[in-house]
């Protein structure tokens, strides 16, 4: 948390470095957030606070933290135009018709997921209607294990045979939790403050936990889903996004104390 200081009888935050520039806070935000006047580099962080930092900018006009986890989600039809950002690891999200474009930008992807929800999207009337999309995953990953707890229960296995040869009782003792599958079930939400577009925190938290980054990098950060995500498992993360009111609605969700907690 940001360490208070006593000046002249009233408790104020000590000013908080810009994570770019280094240059200290100007003044605060009413809900405890810092803010700043002018920065050296032309550009300043839209929110910031001790684990999340939030740019409203192209990111391409401004230079992102390497060497962590990247999450790749610009609007599909802008694949063809996106620049590869790098990280250790990345995790793109994408639509068939854009699969090749991602490849073009990281290569054969390390494995892929698929998310599926009922409330899918037309694309034509003589076409399925779409209810998954595509995630490539790219470098390395930390243990599966980050589903939901297990009861840790050992159950009986019995004995069992392949031809004439058989094998005595088994146990398996259960994982503290359940390993991720391919087959990522979570539920959009029309009612979301971003829409259908905004991705379930649940499901971004379980792919930042298996990834283990040191921090999160998200070039279109939307409404926050990401940094939020990132932010509540107590890892740092860096976002870019060019709607303020993207912008607006997931600095108003990292104020919110979210740190240990996991909601939908």
């Amino acid at each position: 948390m940001t360490k208070l200081h006593d000046y002249g009888g009233k408790a104020e935050h000590a000013p908080a470095p810009c994570a770019t520039c280094g240059l200290p806070s100007s003044h605060w935000f009413p809900d405890g957030s810092p803010a700043w006047d002018k920065h050296p580099h032309g550009i300043k962080p839209y929110y910031q606070d001790d684990l999340a930092t939030l740019w409203l900018a192209d990111y391409k006009d401004i230079e992102l933290p390497t060497g962590g986890l990247v999450i790749m989600d610009p609007p599909h039809d802008d694949w063809p135009t996106v620049r590869a950002v790098p990280g250790k690891t990345v995790i793109a999200f994408v639509s068939w018709q854009h699969r090749r474009h991602v490849e073009a930008l990281y290569g054969q992807p390390r494995t892929e997921l698929v998310w599926t929800f009922s409330t899918g999207r037309w694309t034509s009337h003589n076409l399925p209607l779409m209810t998954h999309e595509t995630l490539l995953v790219y470098g390395p990953t930390g243990s599966a294990y980050v589903g939901d707890e297990t009861d840790g229960v050992p159950v009986d296995k019995g004995w069992g045979s392949v031809g004439r040869d058989s094998y005595p009782t088994r146990t398996y003792t259960p994982r503290d939790r359940k390993a991720l599958t391919s087959h990522l079930v979570y539920p959009r939400d029309p009612n979301a403050e971003y829409g259908l577009w905004q991705k379930p925190l649940t499901m971004i938290q379980r792919l930042i936990d298996w990834v283990g980054p040191d921090v999160v990098v998200d070039p279109f950060a939307g409404s926050g889903t990401s940094l939020v995500a990132a932010k509540a498992l107590g890892i740092k993360s860096v976002g870019a996004e060019i709607s303020e009111l993207a912008c607006e609605i997931a600095a108003n969700r990292l104020r919110q104390d979210t740190l240990g907690l996991v909601t939908g």
